[in-house]
């Protein structure tokens, strides 16, 4: 049916659909659980969304503000 060079691309394909499959219920579940961190010394709960939008927001807001000054 698959010569050999097919069956191994086959293979690679499977591997990497699993990989990503996983690694995307993985990433999806850190964006919705609650993660714990400190922030100047204080404990704070937020979703895992709100630790990358957050620090995000303020880089642009930053890049935003110096473009304006110059």
């Amino acid at each position: 049916m698959f010569s050999d060079d097919e069956s191994f691309n086959v293979f690679v394909i499977f591997l990497v659909v699993i990989f990503g499959v996983f690694g995307g219920m993985i990433l999806l579940n850190f964006l919705t659980t609650p993660q714990t961190g400190d922030i100047a010394g204080h404990s704070v709960t937020m979703p895992g969304i709100a630790w990358i939008g957050l620090p995000a927001f303020a880089i642009i807001v930053l890049i935003l503000y110096v473009k304006n000054r110059m």
